[in-house]
C-alpha cells in the first residue's frame, strides 16, 4: 500500500479521562521533556506529599479550595504552583539549577553526554552558530569559503560535507535542504542567534524514531528560548576588524502566561586572508509564546537573515611551498557568495488528563543562495578560468504531528508513540553555471526545476519494566522526486518515488542511579538528489545504513562519571551528489566501527573537566585496504571550566583532529591539528565583560583539505595534490554586555 494512502488513513483518537474532584494528577519533565523521577511533590497547607514515578507521573489527594503545590528535586530550581479544587492535571517543566557535576544524573531517559552539553550551553553562551554544533561530542567543523557558506562537518568516520549524513533542526523544523544547488542535505545554521538557544538534544547513529532523512551519523535539534529573563545589549570588537552588535529585548512582564521577545545581531569582519572577506551578516528573530490554560500552549516565531562575503578559496600546496603566495593568499579572490532566509514557525502543545500529549509544528521558509567557487583554476578553461556559480531560491513548507498516549498492560504503564508529517521543497531554478569574476556568464551547465515532497509516519512504544527501559518502533518514509531539465531541447518532467521502512530499537538497564547500560539498533538513510533520482534508475533505492551501539553511563566516584560506547555501522551504498560538477559519486558498500569515550570530572566545586575521545575504523566493506577519504581515525575535545563565586568564569578548550586519508589508498594525507582556545569573563548582575582568544599558541593549521586536480595559468598539465584553506591564526574578541 502506498505510503500516501497509509498517511490518509492515519488518525489520532484523543480520549479524555474523567476529572477527579479530589485528586491532582500530573507529569514532571525537564526542558527536553524527559520525565523526572523521584521528584518530591507536596501541598503546602496539608503537607500531603508523594514522589514521581519513572515516567515522571504523580497523583496527590486534594482537600483544600486553594493551595500551593511545591516540587523539589536535586539539580532543579524549586517550583511553586497555585492550585484549586478545579485543577485536575498539570504538566510541569522544571528548570535545571546547574552546579557542575552533581546536576548530571545517570538515568535511562537522558544520556550523560546530552546533559553535559546542556550544562555547557547554560554556563557558557556560544559565540556562533558553528560553535553550537560542536556541543555534540566528536563532531568537528571546518569553514572554507569566507564564513558565509555552511560548514563542512565530520562525525564517526563520515565526511558529512555540509549535512548529508546528519539531521539538523531548530524547534523540530528541519534545516537540511534536499536537492540543494551545492550539495545534498546542505545545512545553513547561520540564521540562529546563539544566545537564544535554550537547550540541545542530540544522538549519534540512526536510532531516534522521530528523525528520518539524513539521520545516519546522528541528529541535532536546537530548542529556542520561550522566555527571556533579562533583556541585554552587547557590543564586540576583535582581531581582523571583527565587529558585532547584538540585542535581545523582552516585550512582556515576568510571571505571566505569555512571553514575547525580539532579537537582532549584526556582524562584520575582514578576516585573516590577504584579500579582505568583507563579511557582513544580519540576523533578526521574534518569538511569542502563550499558555492558553494549564495544559495548552502555543508559540510563534519568525526569523530574517542575510549574509554577504568574499572568499579566497582553497589553494594548492605547491604555490605556497615555492613561495608564489602565502598561506593566506589566493588564486581566485573573486570567490564568495550571498545567502538570505525568511522563516515562520508555529508550535502547539496540548496535554491531557490521562498523561497523553499532542504536539504539532507548522513551518515555512524561503532561502536565497548564490555561491561562487573555483577549485581547479584553469584546468577546464585555460582562458577564462574554472569559476562556477551555484544559485537557487527555495520555498520549503512542512508540518509534523507527534502524539503520545499511555495505556496499561498488567499494571505496567506503556506509552504509545505516533507521528505523521510532510515536507515540500520547491526550487523553480536550480543553477550550475561557468562564470568569470562573478560578473561574466560563460555557460549554463545545469538548470532545472526541483519539486520534492517527503511523507513520513512512525509508530512505537516506550515503557519501563522494572529496571529495564524499552523504546522501539518503525518509521516509514516516501520521497516524491520531480525534476524538469530546463536546458533540454524538449523539457520534460521526470518523477520517481522511493520509500524506506526503518526499524529502530533501544533497550537500557539501570539497576541503580550509578549505572545505565544500553543497546541501540536501527536503520537510517540519506535521500539522494532529485536530479540524480529522476535521470538514473540505478540509484532509485534509498542508501540505507544498519547500525548498532552498545554502551554504558557509569558513576565511578562521587565526582567522576563516564560514558563508554562501542558501535558499528554498515552503509549498503553511499551516493553523494557533487553540486560543483553536477555529477554523483558512488563509493560502494562501507563499514565503520569505533569507540566513543566521555568523561566528566569535578576535582573542586568550582571546576569541571569534560573530555571526549572518539576512535573510528572506516574502510570499504569488501577490501580493508581501501580507506574512506577524510574519515578521521581519532578526534578529541577537552574542556576545563572554572566558575568562581566572585563572578569570574573561564574555559580552556583543547581540540585534536588526527591525520586522515585524503584518498582511498591512504597515499595522500590530510594533516591533523591540535588547537587551544581560551575564554574568560567577569559577570555582574547588570553587566559583564568577556574575552575570547582563539588559537592561543598561534598554531599553523589547515582547516579544510581536499585532494584535487588543478592547473594554474602558467602550467601545461594539471597537478593532483592537497588543496587547503588555512585555519585562523591567533585572534582575540572582546565583548561588553549590559543587562536590563
Amino acid at each position: 500500500m502506498p505510503l500516501k494512502v497509509i498517511l490518509t488513513l492515519l488518525f489520532f483518537n484523543f480520549l479524555l479521562s474523567n476529572q477527579y474532584g479530589q485528586l491532582i494528577r500530573g507529569e514532571i519533565v525537564d526542558d527536553l521533556e524527559n520525565p523526572i523521577s523521584g521528584a518530591h511533590v507536596y501541598l503546602n497547607s496539608s503537607k500531603t506529599h508523594t514522589h514521581t514515578n519513572l515516567n515522571g507521573d504523580f497523583e496527590l489527594g486534594f482537600t483544600q479550595l486553594i493551595d500551593t503545590l511545591i516540587i523539589i528535586q536535586t539539580g532543579f530550581v524549586e517550583k511553586r504552583i497555585a492550585v484549586s479544587n478545579s485543577t485536575s492535571f498539570l504538566n510541569i517543566e522544571l528548570e535545571y539549577e546547574f552546579h557542575f557535576l552533581k546536576e548530571v544524573t545517570i538515568n535511562a531517559r537522558s544520556t550523560l553526554q546530552n546533559q553535559i552539553a546542556n550544562i555547557d550551553l547554560t554556563m557558557n553562551t556560544k559565540s556562533s552558530s558553528q560553535e553550537l554544533l560542536t556541543l555534540l561530542p566528536g563532531l568537528f567543523i571546518a569553514q572554507h569559503a569566507g564564513g558565509g557558506k555552511s560548514e563542512q562537518m565530520f562525525l564517526r568516520g563520515f565526511d558529512l560535507d555540509h549535512g548529508t549524513d546528519i539531521n539538523i533542526s531548530v524547534d523540530n523544523a528541519p534545516v537540511n535542504m534536499v536537492s540543494h544547488a551545492h550539495g545534498q542535505g546542505y545545512t545553513d545554521l547561520h540564521f540562529v542567534i546563539p544566545e537564544l538557544i535554550e537547550s540541545i538534544e542530540f544522538g549519534k547513529g540512526p536510532y531516534e524514531l522521530k528523525k528520518g532523512d539524513f539521520a545516519t551519523a546522528g541528529f541535532i535539534n536546537f530548542k529556542t528560548k520561550e522566555r527571556i529573563d533579562n533583556s541585554f545589549f552587547s557590543i564586540g570588537y576583535g582581531s581582523f576588524n571583527a565587529k558585532e552588535i547584538k540585542g535581545v529585548f523582552s516585550l512582556t512582564e515576568k510571571e505571566t502566561k505569555q512571553s514575547a521577545y525580539i532579537a537582532f545581531s549584526l556582524s562584520k569582519k575582514d578576516g585573516y586572508f590577504e584579500s579582505p572577506q568583507n563579511f557582513q551578516r544580519l540576523n533578526l528573530m521574534s518569538k511569542y509564546t502563550r499558555e492558553i490554560n494549564e495544559t495548552t500552549k502555543f508559540s510563534l516565531n519568525t526569523t530574517l537573515f542575510s549574509s554577504f562575503w568574499n572568499a579566497s578559496g582553497q589553494i594548492p600546496i605547491r604555490l605556497v611551498e615555492n613561495g608564489e603566495i602565502s598561506r593566506f593568499g589566493a588564486v581566485d579572490n573573486t570567490e564568495g557568495g550571498y545567502t538570505a532566509k525568511k522563516s515562520f514557525h508555529f508550535e502547539l502543545t496540548k496535554y491531557f488528563e490521562d498523561n497523553s500529549s499532542f504536539k504539532t509544528n507548522v513551518y515555512y521558509s524561503k532561502y536565497d543562495f548564490e555561491l561562487y567557487s573555483n577549485f581547479t583554476f584553469f584546468e577546464r578553461d585555460s582562458i577564462n578560468g574554472d569559476q562556477i556559480k551555484q544559485k537557487e531560491i527555495r520555498d520549503t513548507y512542512g508540518f509534523n504531528v507527534d502524539y503520545k498516549k499511555p495505556f496499561y498492560i498488567n499494571e505496567n504503564k506503556v506509552y504509545l508513540l505516533t507521528g505523521v508529517g510532510s515536507r515540500i521543497d520547491i526550487v523553480p531554478n536550480s543553477l550550475l553555471a561557468y562564470t568569470k569574476n562573478r560578473t561574466t556568464l560563460i555557460e549554463e551547465k545545469q538548470k532545472g526545476r526541483v519539486n520534492e515532497t517527503n511523507y513520513f509516519t512512525y509508530l512505537g512504544v516506550d515503557f519501563f519494566l522494572g529496571a529495564f527501559h524499552f523504546n522501539a518502533g518503525v518509521r516509514a518514509e516516501e520521497i516524491v522526486h520531480t525534476y524538469q531539465d530546463k536546458l533540454d531541447s524538449v523539457p520534460k518532467i521526470m518523477t520517481q518515488s522511493p520509500y524506506a521502512i526503518l526499524p529502530k530499537g533501544n533497550v537500557s538497564y539501570s539497576p541503580s542511579s550509578k549505572l545505565n547500560i544500553y543497546t541501540k539498533i536501527g536503520q537510517g538513510f540519506h535521500s539522494n538528489d532529485s536530479r540524480l533520482m529522476t535521470e538514473n534508475k540505478e540509484y532509485l533505492n534509498l542508501p540505507l545504513v544498519n547500525s548498532i551501539d552498545v554502551g554504558a553511563d557509569v558513576q565511578l566516584f562521587k565526582n567522576l562519571k563516564i560514558n563508554l560506547a562501542v558501535w558499528k555501522m554498515v552503509s549498503n551504498q553511499e551516493f553523494v551528489y557533487v553540486g560543483d560538477e553536477g555529477i554523483v559519486e558512488a563509493s560502494g558498500k562501507t563499514k565503520r566501527q569505533g569507540i566513543d569515550f566521555s568523561l566528566i570530572y569535578s576535582p573542586y566545586s568550582f571546576m569541571t573537566v569534560n573530555t571526549n575521545v572518539n576512535y573510528t575504523y572506516a574502510r570499504d566493506f569488501k577490501n580493508k585496504n581501501r580507506y574512506i577519504p577524510l574519515a578521521a581515525p581519532l578526534t578529541s575535545n577537552v574542556s576545563i571550566k572554572v566558575n568562581l563565586k566572585k563572578g569570574i568564569k573561564s574555559t580552556w578548550d583543547f581540540r585534536y583532529l588526527s591525520d586522515r586519508p585524503a584518498d582511498e589508498f591512504n597515499s595522500n594525507i590530510a594533516e591533523g591539528y591540535f588547537l587551544n582556545d581560551f575564554q574568560i569573563g567577569y559577570y555582574k548582575e547588570k553587566w559583564s565583560v568577556s574575552m575570547l582568544l582563539l588559537n592561543v599558541f598561534n598554531t599553523e593549521w589547515n582547516e579544510t583539505q581536499f585532494l584535487t586536480n588543478s592547473r594554474l595559468k602558467n602550467e601545461i598539465e594539471s597537478v593532483e595534490e592537497i588543496h587547503f584553506t588555512p585555519g585562523t591564526p591567533r585572534s582575540l574578541m572582546l565583548k561588553w554586555t549590559y543587562n536590563f
